[in-house]
């Protein structure tokens, strides 16, 4: 293999992988529960850098999708602020080789999130409002390092720990709860999202994982006030992808279709349906069978 096709393949890769973190640093800003509470906001951002990804371009990923979502003035200074301790913060302990646990991780996030303790807390409701957010900000940043450490040392291979996939399931369920506060008109991104993961987890994932990441997203939809018919038909089409795991991939694909037909006429009143309510089901299923069984080979290697 030559110089110029592994440095392209390299490229692509860091491309690919810091676009996806653009999309999550953006839907993880935008997450909302009750409208109030603001769960996930910088965490996810604090746990990679800690993890020991490149801190210049996370940090400008980060940046920029934040401030698409808040451009305020106290936005831009927690930001920056939140991207100085936490590029500091990790480069110290690299630096001087220093042990980096969990817990420390844990309760730096929470120093890292003072200053936005510190610009919101206007009144008592406010200040308990920007702690929760905080906290919560550090539990899933936690989870995330278990989750992410889990998958680097053992790429799913073993079996996972109770604690790891609390993680995994934690994290899936934020994802959906983020996807819920995304409006794309007519389009609904959540169902296509959700399928994409359940059907690409048939030919990834161990069939535990696949049962569990259709609930946990359903769950996770649900709890961010979408309808409850998520964790029914997500459920129902990772129980039907597992039946069909060995099989070829069309019967996957089919599977997903039938079920969001039937159950949009058995559960709710099909009238109610139009032509493009099954539109991004049937976007899944047909991205799912286009990809080259290759990608899939090397994603599989990859993991």
């Amino acid at each position: 293999m030559s110089f110029s096709k592994v440095f392209d393949k390299k490229y692509f890769l860091s491309i690919a992988k810091l676009s996806l973190y653009f999309v999550l640093f953006y839907l993880f800003s935008r997450a909302k529960i009750m409208a109030t509470i603001s769960p996930v906001f910088y965490g996810f951002f604090v746990c990679l850098i800690f993890a020991g990804e490149k801190k210049l371009l996370t940090s400008m990923s980060f940046l920029l999708s934040s401030l698409l979502v808040n451009a305020s003035t106290y936005s831009i200074i927690f930001y920056l602020s939140s991207v100085f301790f936490a590029c500091v913060i990790s480069y110290i302990y690299s630096k001087f080789n220093r042990p980096f646990s969990l817990w420390k991780k844990f309760l730096y996030t929470i120093f890292i999130g003072l200053p936005y303790i510190l610009f919101c807390s206007t009144s008592i409701s406010s200040f308990y409002i920007s702690f929760i957010d905080v906290l919560f900000n550090a539990v899933f940043s936690l989870c995330c390092s278990v989750f992410i450490r889990a998958i680097v040392s053992r790429h799913f291979s073993a079996s996972f720990n109770v604690d790891e996939i609390f993680c995994f399931c934690l994290f899936l369920a934020i994802l959906t709860l983020s996807l819920q506060s995304v409006n794309f008109y007519a389009f609904d991104i959540v169902r296509f999202v959700g399928f994409t993961v359940i059907l690409l987890s048939s030919v990834l994932l161990p069939s535990s994982f696949l049962l569990l990441s259709g609930i946990i997203m359903g769950l996770g939809a649900f709890l961010c006030g979408g309808s409850s018919q998520y964790i029914l038909l997500f459920a129902t089409g990772s129980s039907f992808c597992s039946i069909f795991k060995s099989q070829s991939r069309l019967f996957s694909s089919l599977s997903v279709i039938m079920i969001d037909i039937a159950l949009s006429i058995f559960v709710d009143s099909l009238s109610l349906y139009s032509l493009l309510s099954f539109v991004p089901t049937i976007a899944s299923a047909f991205l799912f069978v286009l990809i080259p069984q290759r990608w899939i080979n090397k994603i599989k290697n990859i993991l």
